[in-house]
């Protein structure tokens, strides 16, 4: 019988023959199973659907959290109601905040403060440093 691995191997070393002597570019896109002796890049279209995907599971986290923290009756861009929360040591309230997004961990107030720096809680502090 013939060897599959070995007929694809041939073709792929016919068509870089014919696009070297063409003058053209081309890459070898990440196979399964790999072959011997060739350069693969990853497949592009693969990394930005994968890319696509955490940015929208992303946003959905954003929403939700906002979402939970409006139930509450708190407003997610509430910088001074997050400070309350981190100086309290609320981690569930905490987490909401920082899963909503809507307060830029790293800007500092007008004390110079960022909000990390309202407490002393390694574990409040994890959660809201960067």
């Amino acid at each position: 019988g013939s060897n599959p691995q070995l007929f694809i191997n041939s073709s792929i070393n016919k068509m870089e023959e014919l696009f070297k002597s063409s003058g053209w570019s081309y890459n070898i896109v990440e196979m399964i199973p790999t072959i011997e002796g060739k350069t693969a890049i990853a497949d592009p279209l693969v990394n930005q659907q994968i890319t696509d995907s955490k940015r929208s599971a992303g946003r959905e986290k954003r929403l939700a959290a906002r979402s939970e923290l409006n139930k509450l009756g708190v407003d997610a861009s509430d910088r001074a109601r997050f400070i309350k929360a981190v100086q309290s040591n609320d981690e569930d309230l905490v987490a909401m905040f920082v899963e909503a997004g809507a307060v830029d961990l790293k800007v500092k107030d007008s004390s110079g403060k960022a909000i990390g720096d309202y407490t002393t809680n390694e574990k409040i502090r994890n959660l809201v440093t960067l």
